[in-house]
């Protein structure tokens, strides 16, 4: 439809220049020879940044709900890992050692479900980033249980400012907070619970809440696990990666990329550099990954259209040094990421393919992953990732 045509096109060319926004303020902060000044100018850069990028996402993502757009993936996921990731990823926000967080089971869940791992993290990022943003001392506790029938619960509790009992309700409707002062105070638009209720019901599932004020809040998200018969429990958090393991192997799960070339070098056969062809038309974004690459020690060519990518790839190939990955942004001109990724899978090219985008949604990964995209890399693009993304497919190709 036009609006989702509208919503896409948005999201590309809002994502895209944020990669390089957030992406320079962290080159500017890896420099040894920053003073503190430019320093902290570069912090106040990336904390903006990253805080327009959230706004950006939750309007885009309440557009495309409304418009019927949002699509829902069912694949195996391992909520545990999930949980887990989140709160690594947040560590870096707790206040000093002001408040204490926290990974629990309640009870054994399950290692494996059916859900989409996309909307399950993104649900669980924004109710622990709350109730961190909330909580000035004390501890932010997760906690993990099995739901009734086929359901999984994960419980984020805090011991922050709490909400007053009739205000529990409004907090849940868009562009609404429990009281204006705390939108002056904490900040936020109040669109991050509304979305992640109705991404919770998508689920199969709910967000409830119960607070009390001065003393804290619980955010209870259920989920649909997809049918349990033979799928093993973790009765501990130390139990986690052998019963995912045992899983993944028995489930076939072992798409879901849980400890996957983690930590691999950036090197290709023989030991020597990995080389990369990164296809990007846009001049910030390709300088800025060619900095990352280059600067873990990987080789890169640049190609600003997808046929001149596809004759890249083609003639290395020939000469026997073909590329251990190809980075394929989708908007390129001349010949997009889609067409060329197709055409060179249809000339018998089977080295890695890594598509950059902005639309790293349910129906781009469809479109992706069925012409033969070895993973799906979204913007805006962050350093670790990238790399990661990187070593893992060359990996992937190189031993597969």
């Amino acid at each position: 439809t036009a609006r989702a045509s509208f919503l896409a096109a948005m999201s590309h060319e809002i994502r895209t220049p944020m990669t390089a926004i957030l992406g320079f303020a962290d080159v500017i902060d890896e420099h040894g020879g920053v003073d503190a000044g430019t320093r902290t100018a570069a912090e106040s850069i990336r904390r903006n940044g990253e805080h327009l990028l959230k706004i950006v996402n939750d309007i885009l993502d309440l557009s495309r709900i409304e418009a019927g757009a949002m699509t829902i993936e069912e694949i195996a996921v391992a909520p545990l890992e999930i949980v887990q990731e989140v709160v690594a990823s947040l560590r870096p926000r707790v206040r000093g050692n002001a408040t204490e967080l926290v990974v629990e089971l309640l009870s054994p869940v399950p290692a494996l479900i059916r859900s989409d791992p996309t909307r399950l993290r993104q649900i669980l990022f924004n109710l622990v980033d709350n109730a961190i943003k909330f909580t000035e001392r004390g501890s932010v506790r997760v906690a993990l249980e099995r739901g009734p029938g086929e359901s999984l619960r994960v419980h984020v509790s805090d011991t922050g400012i709490g909400i007053p009992p009739e205000q529990i309700d409004r907090v849940f409707r868009p562009f609404a907070q429990a009281e204006p002062s705390t939108a002056r105070r904490f900040g936020g638009t109040g669109l991050g619970l509304d979305i992640s209720r109705r991404l919770a019901r998508m689920l199969g599932g709910e967000i409830t809440a119960r607070s009390t004020p001065g003393r804290g809040s619980t955010f209870s998200l259920e989920v649909s696990t997809g049918p349990l018969a033979g799928v093993p429990a973790i009765a501990s958090i130390g139990d986690s990666r052998g019963a995912l393991s045992g899983a993944a192997s028995r489930s076939g799960a072992a798409g879901s990329g849980v400890g996957a070339g983690a930590g691999t070098a950036a090197r290709g056969a023989g030991s020597r550099p990995l080389r990369v062809l990164l296809a990007e038309d846009g001049a910030d974004t390709q300088r800025l990954v060619r900095h990352h690459l280059e600067r873990d020690g990987m080789r890169v060519e640049t190609a600003v259209n997808g046929r001149a990518a596809v004759d890249l790839a083609i003639s290395a190939r020939r000469r026997g040094e073909p590329f251990d990955v190809i980075l394929m942004d989708l908007e390129l001109p001349e010949m997009d990421g889609v067409e060329a990724t197709r055409a060179l899978r249809e000339r018998g090219y089977a080295g890695a393919i890594v598509a950059l985008t902005a639309h790293a949604d349910g129906p781009a990964r469809e479109r992706f992953h069925g012409i033969g995209v070895d993973a799906i890399l979204p913007k805006p693009i962050e350093r670790t990732r990238l790399l990661d993304a990187v070593r893992r497919s060359a990996t992937s190709r190189s031993t597969g």
